[in-house]
């Protein structure tokens, strides 16, 4: 996490770390919309809960997205071979494929997903 002060508009952000060099392009009004997802969360007090991560945070066209859910069951009331359903979308909001994983470890399910 960084924080800058500028004098004046970026066009781009270059970051070097080590031997790797990243760039990102900055530029107003060209980022994705996340109107179309629910990013809010719950606070619950009871039943179950899901988390959802991936590996990394930027993956690239022909990247195999590594995708995991842990489900939370404090009461222990699902089995690790209940189905979950997983719907990938693109940023412009049209479906791209769903998967189906009904072979969890201990509440871990994974998801590959080549793109």
């Amino acid at each position: 996490m960084a924080e800058v002060a500028l004098s004046g508009k970026p066009f781009a952000v270059v970051t070097k770390r080590g031997g790797s060099t990243s760039y990102l392009k900055v530029s107003e009004g060209e980022e994705n919309s996340l109107s179309r997802f629910d990013v809010g969360g719950k606070a619950l007090d009871k039943g179950l809960k899901a988390f959802v991560y991936g590996e990394r945070g930027v993956w690239r066209p022909g990247d195999t997205l590594h995708v995991t859910m842990i489900l939370e069951d404090k009461e222990d009331l699902i089995p690790d071979s209940h189905p979950v359903a997983m719907e990938m979308y693109t940023p412009n909001g049209q479906f791209y494929t769903k998967l189906i994983n009904s072979n969890a470890r201990d509440g871990f399910y994974t998801f590959d997903i080549p793109t």
